[in-house]
């Protein structure tokens, strides 16, 4: 299965993890201002499972 990085805030991981896509790393967190100063993000590493 192909890996692919995503920026993705927690209610959309959830989404992710209830369709079937499993979490298999995470990369360092962008600055929270550089994308939405109310919500914190980071780089996740998702493949199908």
């Amino acid at each position: 299965p192909r890996k692919t990085g995503i920026v993705l805030p927690n209610e959309i991981r959830l989404q992710a993890h209830l369709t079937g896509f499993r979490l298999v790393a995470e990369y360092g967190n962008y600055q929270r201002d550089e994308l939405l100063p109310s919500s914190p993000r980071a780089i996740y590493i998702l493949e199908k499972s």
